[in-house]
């Protein structure tokens, strides 16, 4: 084993521990040559519908864009546990120097194992191979992500089942539920492959059909500059054929129970205000911040897409605070590239905001960025004309800019369960409302 070996290996695992996170079977992979990272990838075998995306034949192609070659005789593949038979073929025809990986795999080992494709005589190309490097570490993440799988098919105690990690075939299941009740599917959401650990999904299903559903969010919200840690209930959801049956109260009692003393809020509809409060939730109401000013129009910003904003949403470094969500990032996300996706502003080249103008008021949902910046320089960039009020979706102390508070003209219905320790006047972002 080269000295380096395990300092490369980690990067593989830490590709494995992305693919479980996305919920794919946790293989990482890494290519290196003279030292030097070349590519990295992982399984994705769930999110491209193919049974050949493995990390090794994703890596070779990656490995393949950056070099503009298919011989790879220089390069170290590094594996977090033992390439397949498939796998192995295609390292050996892409005349891989060395093989190293980590857990071996007695059952469809290709690299000596079960089979020794890397070694038989047969073969044109015989790349090194070592294995058994951070075995353990490789072999707990598999673990763990095989233990968590079978929990989440299990059936829980209610008929409940929860689900951590984002499969296609969860989705399946889940976004003919919010297409009935809130006449939307989640898949643009799906598609950024933002959900991690502090998600989790709780259904009740008859089959494969899923009857009733509540989503947690875990975050850490900033409250007065204080830490919270706290759950967010979101998709709280029945099929119109059974509800009245009493599932969606049974969901979100398991909820609760399984996170008691973590304070939870949510944003209701108006058919349910009655319901959350059986579970000790309580109405809050929020202010709504403004300015009094005009604007004059700058010519020089112009509208950007989602992706273009997302790496500045990525480096957000101000925050409030009043009140704020710490690491809210996959809500405002689910957002950003949904009901905000038109109304996306680059003021700088390190500053973006989120707008909408209605009339002379102009509703200002968010500003981020990579940088620090103040109410002098963005009022000075936003392209809208005719403006006198801004409304913001958030608190605006880290702009420094004059605003006042005032009562909402209609209630957002937010719940509130447990001390959050909230100030007298506080305004929940609006990209954190789900």
């Amino acid at each position: 084993m080269n000295d380096s070996d395990p300092a490369f290996m980690r990067l593989a695992l830490d590709e494995a521990r992305n693919a479980a996170a996305a919920g794919e079977v946790p293989v990482g992979a890494v290519a290196v040559r003279d030292g030097r990272v070349l590519a990295t990838a992982r399984n994705r075998v769930e999110e491209r519908h193919s049974a050949v995306s493995h990390a090794e034949i994703e890596l070779l192609h990656a490995v393949e864009a950056v070099t503009g070659d298919w011989r790879m005789d220089e390069i170290t593949f590094y594996i977090t546990k033992e390439p397949c038979p498939m796998c192995a073929g295609a390292l050996v025809n892409a005349r891989a120097g060395r093989i190293v990986f980590g857990l071996a795999d007695p059952r469809m080992g290709g690299c000596g194992s079960a089979l020794d494709i890397t070694g038989h005589p047969g073969v044109l190309w015989h790349p090194e191979v070592e294995g058994g490097v951070l075995a353990e570490e490789a072999q707990r993440i598999i673990r763990e992500f095989f233990r968590n799988s079978r929990e989440a098919k299990k059936v829980r105690p209610g008929d409940i089942r929860r689900q951590n990690f984002q499969s296609a075939a969860y989705i399946e299941k889940f976004n003919p539920l919010m297409l009935e009740t809130f006449g939307m599917t989640f898949d643009h959401w799906f598609k950024l492959h933002v959900w991690d650990r502090r998600y989790e999904s709780f259904a009740i299903f008859d089959g494969a059909r899923m009857l009733a559903h509540a989503g947690l969010f875990a975050l850490t919200l900033s409250v007065e500059g204080r830490p919270l840690p706290a759950i967010q209930l979101n998709g709280v959801a029945t099929t119109a054929s059974h509800r009245g049956r009493g599932l969606s109260r049974r969901i979100i009692g398991r909820i609760l129970e399984e996170h008691a003393g973590t304070p939870a809020f949510l944003f209701a509809n108006d058919s349910v205000l009655e319901f959350y409060p059986r579970f000790g939730f309580r109405r809050a109401e929020d202010f709504l911040p403004v300015a009094e000013e005009r604007l004059l129009p700058c010519p020089a910003a112009r509208r950007i897409t989602p992706d273009e904003a997302r790496p500045l949403l990525e480096k957000r470094c101000q925050f409030s605070r009043v009140f704020d969500a710490a690491d809210g990032l996959p809500i405002h996300l689910f957002h950003l590239y949904g009901e905000c996706r038109d109304h996306i502003w680059q003021l700088s080249g390190e500053t973006a905001a989120v707008a909408i103008q209605e009339g002379s008021t102009l509703r200002l949902l968010d500003v981020f960025g990579s940088r620090p910046t103040e109410w002098s320089e963005v009022r000075t960039r936003l392209p809208f004309s005719g403006i006198e009020r801004i409304e913001f979706g958030f608190t605006p102390d880290f702009l420094k800019v004059d605003f006042h508070w005032e009562r909402r003209p209609e209630s957002r219905n937010l719940f509130l369960r447990g001390d959050f320790g909230l100030p007298e006047q506080f305004c929940f972002p609006a990209l954190l409302e789900t």
